[in-house]
């Protein structure tokens, strides 16, 4: 038998990070952060407790890395030239980028929402890497809105931002409750959101 390659040792590594991912994601969802164990995570993620802690070194850890990840995605969404600027063509593309992202993960963003609003989560998660990558984001979107708006910049971002979450919550969680009708007013109204700069 061959001995592993490195690629393929980490291959195995990304595959289990993943696998504990969605097990952690999974059980937060369902028990509630507070209440669920590192053992229940091991256990839905058919691997020991002691393997688990090779990849994560706490549960809060483990929230963390999850979050930030999340966080990345939709960045990069956002910024995907990585260079910290939006620019228009990029605050256009984003609305379809946004929705067909939540249309093909839809039960990855239901169990983010459902951790998210649990007591003490969003305080917890702001600390650290997170928090700081998080403040990061915000300021590369206030930034956009900031050369967009003509009255208070931080307002039209938080309008933007609700919108949005709103209309997450209601697809993510009754999507049959939504015609794709509604859909394209949803986008055609973010996109009047971002386009005001050149009305």
């Amino acid at each position: 038998m061959c001995p592993r390659t490195k690629e393929k040792f980490r291959e195995i590594r990304e595959t289990r990070r993943e696998d504990i991912e969605q097990a952690a994601l999974k059980c937060f969802a369902l028990y509630g952060y507070h209440a669920t164990t590192i053992s229940e995570i091991a256990k839905e993620a058919n691997i020991s407790k002691g393997l688990l802690y090779n990849y994560f070194s706490s549960k809060e850890d483990l929230l963390s890395k999850l979050f930030l990840k999340f966080s990345l995605e939709v960045i990069e969404m956002l910024d995907p030239d990585k260079n910290r600027i939006i620019d228009d063509r990029e605050a256009e593309m984003f609305t379809d980028k946004y929705l067909e992202f939540i249309d093909k993960k839809r039960e990855y963003c239901k169990l983010f929402i459902q951790i998210s609003v649990q007591p003490g989560i969003l305080e917890m998660i702001s600390k650290g890497e997170v928090g700081k990558k998080a403040m990061e984001n915000q300021g590369i979107l206030y930034d956009y809105f900031k050369r967009l708006s003509k009255g208070n910049a931080e307002v039209d971002m938080i309008f933007f931002t609700s919108l949005l979450k709103g209309f997450t919550l209601q697809y993510v969680f009754a999507p049959e409750y939504v015609t794709r009708e509604q859909i394209k007013g949803i986008k055609d109204l973010l996109m009047v959101i971002l386009n005001r700069k050149r009305k």
